[in-house]
């Protein structure tokens, strides 16, 4: 995993705990086209406990809405929310204990939240309230290349054999899974 860049040290609204939130992601290239997970994190740097409150916000939604991720072209463009309108009936919630010297952590696959429109490199923040006052967030920065046709062949097989989405454990980064929403692009049509 590469930790690419945290930029929220913070002490924890409501505690004098500090915390550290960082993205990161398994690689810095991808291609157009491959699942993406930003992988979220809250580390407890103190000495006592800090809680984290997360849920409440994906019963059909396409996914969790309290999560704010942002990405921008290499203008400074905010890219376009592939779901600028999700519906939303709650779900379940939890307020998490975060001891000291552990983490929270959450993978988010960025398609669902952020549509990459072509090859480059994109800055891209992640956030949440985590029923904190201030919401913490973190940089990232990630390039996405074009593939060729046999590259889009190859993704496509790969994809129909990597297993499908496990249910999402709350606090534990989610292995990669079978996404065949982020193959949106032309070049896919073939394959």
């Amino acid at each position: 995993m590469r930790n690419l860049v945290w930029l929220f040290l913070l002490a924890t609204p409501g505690w004098s705990e500090p915390a550290r939130v960082t993205v990161s992601t398994e690689k810095a290239c991808y291609l157009l086209g491959e699942n993406v997970l930003l992988h979220f994190r809250v580390e407890n740097l103190g000495k006592e406990s800090i809680f984290v409150d997360t849920g409440g916000d994906y019963r059909g939604a396409p996914r969790a809405l309290r999560y704010r991720v942002e990405a921008f072209d290499p203008l400074g463009r905010l890219l376009a929310d592939p779901h600028p309108k999700p519906m939303c009936f709650g779900g379940l919630s939890c307020n998490l204990e975060v001891k000291p010297g552990q983490s929270f952590q959450a993978s988010l696959a960025l398609a669902h939240y952020r549509r990459i429109p072509r090859a480059g490199k994109y800055r891209i923040r992640v956030g949440h309230d985590l029923g904190w006052k201030e919401a913490p967030s973190a940089w990232t920065e990630l390039e996405f290349r074009q593939p060729t046709a046999r590259q889009a062949e190859e993704l496509v097989q790969r994809m129909q054999h990597t297993a499908p989405r496990v249910s999402v454990r709350i606090g534990q980064l989610t292995p990669d899974f079978q996404d065949f929403w982020t193959l949106s692009y032309p070049i896919y049509r073939e394959p």
